[in-house]
């Protein structure tokens, strides 16, 4: 990962660079206004600088975006009281002193019951209740989008559930499968299904090309919407 710079009108934004053996190249502006480009291992540098700077106008537009919505303490402590979403919906963390380990939802509460408080323990209880939770909601999900998709001959892929700290979805065109990341069940459902269709649309056109973005329109007409809204999340 190296450090760069181009200049947009009077302002200078830094970004990070990170090559890798992927054959073509993504701009990514982050929640908190960083810039992250990922790049091939042998794309020229000046080239790298010369696309980056094109997207100069729009990487502005995404930071203004970004600014609108308050950003929440993305390090969480895991202790009673904090406040962790579900679904999109905001509920305090309850952690009661117990002889047995439980996880349940109760009111605007997630009560977590267990005889070790510490942080490290309330974290791994509460994402076991949330993996537990996604692979329900997630697998409901992809059934719904696959009475839509599979007339275009896409076939239900694989789908595996991780912690991942920069996507919040992938897909592996080769092997069928979809990797969803666990952080989506923090957010509302129809942004899940946003991702899920994004995923099962690459299946059938693996790279952002026009191609790729017809068939996305025809299948999901208003993903840039839902798109838009989970742009007001971030990944833990």
């Amino acid at each position: 990962m190296t450090g760069h710079n181009i200049r947009y009108g009077n302002k200078i934004i830094p970004f990070e660079l990170i090559r890798s053996g992927r054959k073509t190249m993504e701009t990514r502006v982050k929640p908190d206004g960083s810039v992250e480009v990922r790049a091939p291992e042998d794309l020229a540098i000046d080239r790298i600088i010369e696309i980056v700077s094109k997207r100069g106008r729009w990487i502005i537009k995404k930071r203004l975006h970004f600014q609108q919505y308050p950003k929440e303490d993305l390090k969480k402590r895991y202790v009673g009281g904090e406040t962790h979403r579900y679904l999109g919906r905001q509920y305090r963390l309850k952690v009661i002193p117990s002889d047995n380990y439980q996880v349940k939802m109760k009111g605007g509460y997630i009560e977590i019951h267990t005889p070790d408080d510490s942080p490290e323990i309330v974290e791994v209880l509460l994402y076991n209740w949330y993996r537990d939770h996604a692979e329900v909601k997630f697998d409901q999900i992809l059934d719904d989008a696959m009475t839509v998709v599979r007339k275009h001959g896409i076939k239900r892929p694989e789908m595996k559930i991780r912690r991942m700290k920069r996507m919040w979805g992938s897909c592996i065109h080769d092997k069928n499968r979809i990797h969803l990341n666990l952080e989506l069940i923090r957010v509302p459902p129809h942004c899940i299904e946003y991702v899920i269709y994004h995923e099962l649309v690459h299946l059938k056109v693996p790279n952002h090309q026009k191609k790729y973005y017809r068939l996305l329109n025809r299948i999901f007409p208003d993903w840039s919407e839902r798109k838009k809204r989970l742009e007001k999340f971030q990944i833990s």
